[in-house]
């Protein structure tokens, strides 16, 4: 953080209170946007230990504010031309690789002359103005239009925050677009439109899901060779489209850190018990006729079965039975 070339620099303010009122009347007079403001008041927190001086990183207050660091280095040049912050260039290059962040000054605030008031007030007016005039050029007076209504209309219209709106309407658009979109080009994978919806809720974009997956073919691969066994999706997708079930329901309850570890693990575990079970459901399957063919070898040798059947029993039964066989002769 370079604090201690923050010893040495000496700022304009000797108390926090004195920061802290010189940030509120920055705020209330000069004309800051949102994130402008923000930023001021992230500076001001992290210069309370010396006084209006500190040392941060443009990527560090993005971080902080959740905004992008663009949008930092405006508002950064924002506060530097209205006089309300100074920086000292003191960064460097560290051993590590990285660089330092600059000394960052909170300047106090200095009272507005009469000019400065006046030009402000005169401003100020004149927009109200031109807003006015423009607003009410637009309206036709010899047509039958009610004015009240026209107003009724304006409040509504603002009640909805028109902004925003349009704002989330075309990023739901944008996120049903590359949803179907992933969702079509996938349609001979093995999967249906069902399991690769799930896959599109547990990311933010096409590129994340198709990522995720890729996971679930490397998972299929990499048991396919330890086990020495043939795995198919399409007798598969329903047991993965309960796991991705499951794997957001336990996202929904508690704090996953690595998501993407998780789902490749659950993958490998999916398959893994399918192969377990494909065996199990064999075995049982030989065990019982090996068993039949024990108790009852004249049915086995009656039927229509081909002698190569018929000698496969037999073999498979001294396999698994051979010890109890000698032991029936002796």
């Amino acid at each position: 953080m370079g604090l201690e070339r923050l010893k040495n620099h000496k700022g304009q303010f000797s108390t926090r209170s004195e920061v802290k009122n010189a940030v509120k009347q920055h705020i209330e007079y000069k004309s800051l946007n949102q994130s402008e403001k923000d930023i001021l008041m992230y500076l001001q927190a992290c210069a309370l230990r010396y006084y209006g001086v500190c040392t941060v990183l443009r990527q560090t207050i993005a971080e902080k504010l959740s905004i992008s660091v663009s949008t930092v280095a405006r508002g950064l040049r924002t506060l530097r031309r209205e006089e309300i912050i100074q920086t000292y260039a003191t960064r460097r290059k560290n051993y590590r690789g990285g660089s330092g962040a600059n000394i960052i000054e909170i300047l106090p605030f200095n009272e507005p002359t009469l000019e400065q008031k006046e030009t402000k007030d005169t401003s100020s007016n004149t927009s109200d103005d031109t807003t006015h005039t423009t607003t009410l050029s637009c309206v036709n007076p010899t047509s039958p239009m009610i004015f009240e209504g026209l107003q009724q209309l304006v409040i509504f219209f603002n009640c909805f925050n028109i902004k925003h709106t349009l704002l989330d309407t075309g990023k739901h658009s944008t996120d049903e677009n590359w949803r179907s979109a992933f969702t079509r080009a996938r349609q001979r994978t093995g999967l249906s439109p069902e399991t690769l919806d799930l896959f599109c809720l547990l990311s933010s974009d096409a590129k994340e899901a198709h990522n995720r997956l890729g996971m679930l073919y490397r998972a299929k691969k990499m048991v396919s060779i330890q086990r020495n066994s043939l795995l198919l999706l399409e007798e598969m997708d329903r047991s993965v489209f309960q796991t991705l079930k499951k794997v957001i329901a336990t996202c929904k309850t508690s704090v996953i850190r690595h998501l993407d570890n998780y789902l490749y693990r659950t993958f490998v575990n999916l398959f893994q018990a399918q192969v377990d079970n494909s065996i199990t459901e064999t075995r049982s399957k030989y065990l019982e006729k090996i068993r039949g063919f024990y108790e009852n070898p004249s049915f086995y040798k009656n039927t229509n079965s081909p002698d190569s059947d018929t000698k496969d029993l037999e073999d498979l039964r001294d396999y698994y039975l051979g010890d109890s066989r000698e032991g029936v002769q002796a």
